[in-house]
């Protein structure tokens, strides 16, 4: 028998030894994620769904749980279900962790133009947040798109307010992208700076300089 369920490719069962009546019974798919949530809050629970959809603090729990279980699923590499988890998580309460993480599924999947799409939404709802342009000009690389990266890695640099970590990671974009002398001119700006103690296990720029 072949079972076909809702976003995945069909699978055929090679053998079903069992019979009722002489015969292997149907087999039935499993149910997608949040397939029945409307039966188990009304029938089971007597609940109004309808109320529970509308109350945010709800949506907000619900929208986490949902967020969590796509987090193992993408850690366990089911990456089509952690994609219809985050996207229900997101539908339920957007925010910018939900988009991002959907973003990044989508990027593994080889599904680019929709993990862009993701980033660019986090993008335009919080300009200020500089971790998704450094994923915006990662995804950038890996098209092979050299000058937008770059513009990415350098509004990174930006709105992180110069900070030494956004400038090595427009470094290595310019590294990527084949521009070594203007790599090098950031990373010597960064070797200008002293660093703080701790950073990469030294005192000082000594300690990033025995590095090169």
């Amino acid at each position: 028998q072949t079972v076909r369920r809702p976003g995945q490719a069909p699978f055929t069962m090679p053998a079903w030894p069992v019979r009722v009546d002489g015969k292997p019974p149907r087999l039935a798919p499993s149910p997608g994620l949040g397939a029945h949530t409307e039966a188990v809050l009304g029938e089971w629970l007597s609940l109004d769904a309808e109320a529970i959809a509308s109350d945010p603090d709800a949506r907000k729990w619900s929208a986490r749980r949902s967020f969590q279980a796509a987090y193992i699923l993408q850690s366990a590499g089911e990456l089509e279900r952690a994609a219809d988890a985050y996207e229900r998580s997101a539908r339920l309460f957007p925010t910018a962790e939900a988009h991002t993480f959907l973003g990044w599924t989508y990027s593994y999947m080889g599904r680019y133009d929709e993990a862009m799409e993701q980033f660019r939404r986090v993008a335009g709802e919080s300009p200020d947040l500089p971790s998704v342009h450094y994923w915006m000009s990662l995804l950038h690389l890996t098209c092979s798109e050299y000058q937008e990266a770059i513009e990415e890695a350098t509004k990174e640099v930006v709105t992180d307010n110069y900070d030494d970590g956004a400038k090595l990671d427009q470094a290595f974009v310019y590294s990527c992208a084949g521009e070594r002398e203007e790599a090098t001119r950031v990373l010597e700006e960064v070797l200008a700076n002293p660093l703080p103690p701790g950073w990469w296990g030294g005192g000082g720029s000594g300690a990033l300089t025995a590095r090169r």
